[in-house]
């Protein structure tokens, strides 16, 4: 052993550990048991036999009152050890003495317990703990729209594309977001966002030309060719007979600056749009019930393939910016104080 270490036995599992000479006085983790315990300052001296051999140490010790060991206990029968009053010594044998451990593994445990400390501290079981986990959780969400809105201002040209409805619902707007939506039409349910008497948005479904001009066919049993030949009269009746659930839809145009009824109808009656096309996490910003709304009115219809344009700009670079950076310092934050709080635990 060398001549910085000493050998000490571990308090709680016997194990017989070599300790550091710079240890001692200090608290140290036992690498076998996890249990912590201060080592000696110095090595407890060996013991060593007297003169009357085994038997006076084994007398020496039952006469302190101390229980006894014997290593080999045939032996020690055979030798005829007796007790002062001639009763025979039941001597139950050693246990093996525990492999001789180094503490140089102690880093690695030190690391292990302190990464299962870090872990706890985003167990649900404390206040502190359920804390963390919901800012971990709420800057990952901010975070992940700051992200997404930076990738989709990176695709939003300042001039913008004219494009008609029925070629971007399969095809998509390409390289740019900016857009001018043509040959649409707004079907009549939609739902709006109300926040006590206030109205902050709305939500309407839009289909192409060439889907109306096909329901209005199937309501008539004619040829879809023949739709556009038909009088006023016979095309607004067909209109007023269609039903939503005629339509599978998959378009919806977001207007979060619809404030009331009268903003809504005077959106059905234009013919274009400026938009920006936001279809992979538009619709997740409906809440369930106006969701389920919309799903009830639809019901050919599955919105979570539906693609979703915005009226206007969806949002500005900097505000995206601003997501991420207030996201990953809320996830920082909370993984610091994790660490900090593993750092404090005892042992």
């Amino acid at each position: 052993m060398a001549a910085d270490r000493v050998s000490v036995r571990c308090p709680n599992c016997a194990a017989r550990l070599n300790v550091p000479t710079t240890a001692a006085g200090r608290r140290v983790r036992c690498p076998k048991c996890r249990v912590p315990f201060v080592p000696p300052t110095q090595a407890p001296p060996p013991a060593t036999p007297g003169n009357g051999g085994l038997g006076e140490d084994l007398f020496a010790g039952l006469a302190r009152g101390a229980t006894v060991e014997v290593p080999n206990a045939r032996r020690a029968v055979r030798g005829g050890l007796l007790a002062e009053d001639g009763a025979a010594v039941d001597i139950v044998p050693a246990a093996a003495p525990p492999q001789e451990e180094d503490l140089g593994g102690q880093r690695r445990w030190d690391l292990t317990g302190w990464v299962l400390d870090f872990g706890k501290a985003f167990s649900p079981a404390e206040l502190g703990s359920r804390v963390r986990l919901v800012m971990v959780v709420m800057g990952v969400a901010v975070a992940g729209y700051g992200f997404k809105a930076v990738r989709l201002q990176s695709s939003y040209l300042p001039e913008p594309k004219v494009i008609s409805c029925a070629e971007l619902i399969p095809r998509g707007s390409a390289d740019n977001a900016h857009v001018i939506l043509t040959d649409f039409v707004l079907l009549p349910d939609y739902v709006y966002v109300q926040r006590l008497t206030t109205w902050q948005g709305a939500w309407i479904p839009a289909v192409p030309y060439q889907q109306i001009h096909e329901a209005v066919a199937r309501t008539l049993s004619i040829d879809p060719t023949q739709v556009p030949d038909l009088p006023d009269e016979q095309w607004k009746r067909a209109l007023r007979n269609l039903k939503s659930s005629d339509f599978d839809i998959r378009l919806v145009i977001s207007f979060p600056a619809a404030d009331g009824k009268d903003y809504v109808e005077r959106l059905y009656e234009v013919e274009t749009l400026e938009c920006t096309v936001v279809s992979d996490y538009g619709i997740g910003r409906l809440r369930s019930e106006d969701r389920k709304l919309l799903e009830g009115a639809y019901p050919r219809s599955n919105l979570s393939r539906c693609r979703v344009l915005q009226e206007g700009q969806a949002t500005s670079l900097a505000k995206g910016r601003a997501h991420q950076v207030g996201g990953c310092a809320l996830v920082l934050l909370a993984l610091a104080s994790a660490a900090w709080s593993a750092s404090r635990q005892p042992g």
